[in-house]
């Protein structure tokens, strides 16, 4: 609003600024829900029936805190293996007027490069392995992006 009427007074339609001296309220940040390691293990565990690209989804939001649109838009050159970092540089997110689409990260500090355990660097290397397998099955019709996903 205050931008508006800059540009009002700019323009001399107006000789001041409402706005100006005004006093926002203070934005509350709103407590996230989180599992218990109860609940967490209990899902993982739920997870072992499904296929393995679904489950390292549900592991990377839950042991490295990645959005689902951050999840999706992870390409195999953002895994460094000899670091143990994974990178966050895009998002892949779907909508019903655009469909699915690339974009930047949520905010400009959602673009990160992430430290991650042995563990899940052990579970990207079996899963790159089940991906190759895909893709030898299918053939002609895999379509060869750099996505995890």
């Amino acid at each position: 609003m205050s931008s508006v009427f800059r540009y009002a007074i700019s323009q001399g339609i107006v000789y001041n600024n409402p706005c100006k001296g005004a006093v926002l309220p203070q934005k509350r940040r709103e407590e996230v829900e989180v599992y218990t390691l109860q609940e967490a293990q209990e899902l993982l565990s739920l997870l072992q029936s499904e296929p393995f690209n679904r489950r390292l989804a549900f592991i990377l939001a839950m042991y490295c805190g990645f959005r689902r649109g951050e999840i999706y838009g992870l390409e195999w050159k953002d895994i460094n293996f000899e670091n143990s970092t994974i990178t966050i540089n895009r998002a892949s997110l779907h909508t019903p007027a655009r469909g699915t689409y690339t974009d930047e990260p949520k905010t400009e500090k959602s673009k990160r490069c992430n430290k991650v355990s042995s563990s899940i660097m052990q579970v990207l290397r079996q899963y790159r392995v089940w991906q190759n397998e895909r893709r030898l099955m299918v053939g002609a019709e895999w379509n060869d992006f750099d996505r995890l996903f």
